[in-house]
């Protein structure tokens, strides 16, 4: 029993110390023209991190492995949904983010585009 005390109160000590695990997710987005004048559009999803900076991070590099040019953090969160989808026309691209899939499909979609299937997450 004083083992099970022990582990219980190191719990709660580090509960009161804020050194529990933390899980994070972010997106990051960017749309743009190449030199012939083709619009573009990016995005990225950083999947669940252990910080707020580590998920910006990931999302950022995401954004930038998928071709983006001057991709940014749209946002990082702690709790809830977050989804992002991006796609073009002939003459314009864009990205739509909501938090479900269907939102931010529909957020894609009434920018007059074909967008591509969401990424994204949830944390509790």
């Amino acid at each position: 029993m004083k083992t099970f005390r022990a582990f219980v109160l190191a719990i709660s000590l580090a509960a009161a110390s804020g050194s529990y695990a933390e899980e994070w997710i972010a997106i990051a987005a960017t749309h743009w023209r190449d030199g012939g004048g083709t619009p573009h559009a990016a995005v990225g999803y950083s999947g669940i991190r252990s910080s707020e900076d580590d998920a910006a991070a990931s999302a950022l590099n995401a954004c930038k492995s998928g071709g983006g040019v001057g991709c940014e953090v749209l946002g990082a969160f702690d709790d809830g949904c977050i989804y992002i989808t991006s796609g073009s026309s002939n003459d314009k691209a864009g990205y739509g983010a909501g938090a479900t899939p269907e939102r931010a499909m529909e957020k894609c979609t009434n920018e007059g585009i074909a967008c591509k299937t969401p990424v994204g997450g949830c944390i509790d």
